[in-house]
């Protein structure tokens, strides 16, 4: 299934750790978000949860209407209580169970619970530093468009993925590259979505302006003053949708 736009060019999509959100935090979390252009949230990690899928979820549906898609680290992280399930192969890890095992133990679960499921190819870009690399036995291409890059893109697209994930990395500083974007629009009609490193109003717009369908903010949202730049960044986007 393909990621649906509600704006022009691009959405943003939010990512919620359930181990960085306390419960008491979700009101003036929530208050931000749906006042926002966010067309999904995505719920989830680079590592295993400790807190339960099943129960955060629930909470959250107190707050929004917002559809919620399960980001999962692991065949574990399904819920019947999420809209849907980003349906991922690290398609530069060379760890099968991030390729397709974890698919294969999941794929029951989500059939039972009928949850949407979204096929997504995803791609690291940049640091060896961040969490998804550390975890996944990923090797994370240079930040810039390659032979690599664009053999994967096409890859995914031919195996039918309806998504392509390009992302920079939770917590780094580095935003992938715009030439990549716009390369990798150049050779695939299939929705992008771009996270990692986002944090500004103006590298938000650049982003978008490259190509890309969808914009993930999740660590920013965590960061002090973050729902106020999450919020700019937000305002931003609307003014681009609209010329």
């Amino acid at each position: 299934m393909e990621l649906s736009k509600t704006n022009k060019y691009t959405d943003l999509i939010a990512l919620i750790d359930p181990d960085k959100w306390g419960y008491d935090d979700l009101a003036p979390l929530f208050n931000v978000i749906n006042r926002s252009i966010t067309s999904y949230i995505l719920i989830g990690s680079s590592q295993p949860l400790e807190k339960s899928l099943d129960d955060f979820i629930l909470k959250i549906r107190e707050y929004t209407k917002i559809p919620l898609i399960i980001f999962p680290s692991n065949s574990s992280n399904v819920s019947s209580y999420a809209d849907g399930i980003l349906f991922i192969s690290l398609l530069n890890s060379r760890d099968p169970k991030f390729l397709i095992e974890n698919h294969v133990k999941a794929a029951p679960f989500i059939h039972k619970y009928g949850l949407d499921v979204y096929s997504t190819g995803y791609i690291i870009i940049g640091s060896f530093e961040t969490t998804v690399v550390r975890e996944s036995n990923i090797i994370p291409f240079p930040n810039q468009f390659s032979d690599a890059i664009f053999q994967h893109v096409l890859a995914a697209d031919f195996l039918g993925m309806q998504n392509i994930y390009l992302e920079g990395g939770s917590g780094t500083n580095t935003p992938v590259s715009t030439e990549i974007i716009r390369k990798v629009r150049s050779i695939t009609d299939k929705k992008i979505v771009c996270g990692g490193g986002i944090r500004l109003p103006e590298t938000a717009v650049a982003i978008a302006k490259a190509g890309t369908d969808f914009i993930v903010i999740g660590n920013l949202l965590e960061a002090e003053n973050g729902l106020e730049n999450f919020a700019k960044i937000s305002e931003r986007l609307e003014i681009f949708n609209q010329n």
